[in-house]
């Protein structure tokens, strides 16, 4: 029924995931990993011993493996099954860069595609997954997948063409959040604070800062002038971030994650 081809963590949170909600049994859940360690934490589940032994016992099909990894599952595929013999069979690509029309051109116009771009909150059922569906995608399949990934956190559809832009957005920015943590429990320190404490309290910030974004209602700005007073402390912080320019910075990351992301992709 439903097959990885890759079971890292990402892969390990879907199955997860499948498996809490119900979506199919351990028994209906098959598994392939060149480290063998990985699928046997799926009590139940089936192991396959290659890549071409799981398509060919599964429908669904997650390619989640890296995109430099993508060439040799391919040709694996085309090799042992065949151009053109994937009818009935539907692989969903979580990796960054990887198209839809790579992998038709690699297995043949019978292989149908779901594009997805899941994040690592997913671990903690806090994800946001942006999703996209080829024109030949089987409805019922499709919303089947999306059904597993919204267990996950919330799922957003775009068209393909947004997919590596959005990378920058969903995908790649959890890796900013923990930065920007990381930077205020490392000044904390620097004030006399300890850093693991301080590190828990930028969380518990952040995560009250999404809360208000996501409560009020109100556009960013607003939010930002509701906690800045004339010749205050936050108005001496936010002097130094415009000095250095933190928002261009941040848009000049987010370009240099698009164009990495457009150098990826298949």
């Amino acid at each position: 029924m439903i097959g990885f081809i890759g079971v890292g963590n990402m892969a390990g949170a879907i199955a997860s995931g499948i498996l809490k909600n119900n979506i199919c049994t351990a028994r209906e859940l098959g598994l392939y990993d060149p480290v063998a360690e990985k699928a046997a934490r799926f009590a139940g589940a089936r192991v396959y011993t290659s890549e071409a032994e799981l398509v060919k016992g599964e429908s669904i099909i997650f390619l989640a493996v890296k995109p430099n990894c993508f060439p040799d599952v391919l040709s694996s595929l085309e090799k042992n099954i065949g151009r053109d013999n994937f009818e009935g069979k539907t692989f969903v690509t979580i990796a960054a860069g990887i198209s839809t029309e790579y992998i038709k051109r690699s297995l043949g116009k019978s292989a149908r595609v779901v594009r997805v771009m899941p994040n690592t909150p997913m671990l903690m059922g806090k994800g946001i997954c942006a999703i996209s569906r080829a024109d030949d995608v089987d409805k019922e399949v499709y919303e089947k997948i999306k059904k597993i990934f919204s267990c996950l956190g919330a799922v957003r559809e775009y068209d393909e063409r947004q997919m590596n832009a959005i990378i920058s957005l969903t995908s790649s920015s959890p890796a900013y959040a923990f930065l920007l943590a990381k930077a205020m429990a490392e000044g904390a320190a620097e004030q006399g604070f300890d850093a693991d404490d301080s590190f828990l309290l930028a969380a518990d910030v952040l995560e009250g800062a999404a809360a208000m974004i996501r409560g009020t209602g109100m556009q960013p700005q607003a939010l930002i002038d509701m906690v800045t007073s004339k010749g205050g402390t936050t108005r001496a912080a936010l002097d130094v971030f415009e000095a250095r320019d933190f928002a261009q910075t941040v848009k000049d990351a987010m370009k240099a994650c698009t164009k990495r992301a457009d150098e990826l992709a298949q």
